[in-house]
């Protein structure tokens, strides 16, 4: 696996700290939780949710990012 620490890690983090890039994640971890019955967006009780680990997934994610010095837009 690549990690920050190997070769082709630190080019990768070195390249995503310069910014101008798309990171796509799709979600984290929804086991357990109902399926979706609706895609309007809003509806958020009608489409399925992150579990408690997927939420603490999506803090850890924010964090690592934050830590290895990614900038993130919104």
């Amino acid at each position: 696996p690549v990690t920050p620490a190997s070769a082709a890690g630190r080019s990768l983090v070195e390249r995503l700290r310069r910014g101008g890039l798309v990171l796509y994640i799709r979600h984290a971890d929804t086991t357990g939780m109902p399926c979706d019955r609706t895609y309007r967006l809003g509806d958020r009780d009608g489409q399925r949710n992150l579990s408690r680990e997927g939420r603490e997934q999506a803090v850890s994610l924010g964090r690592r990012l934050a830590e290895l010095g990614i900038p993130l837009a919104s």
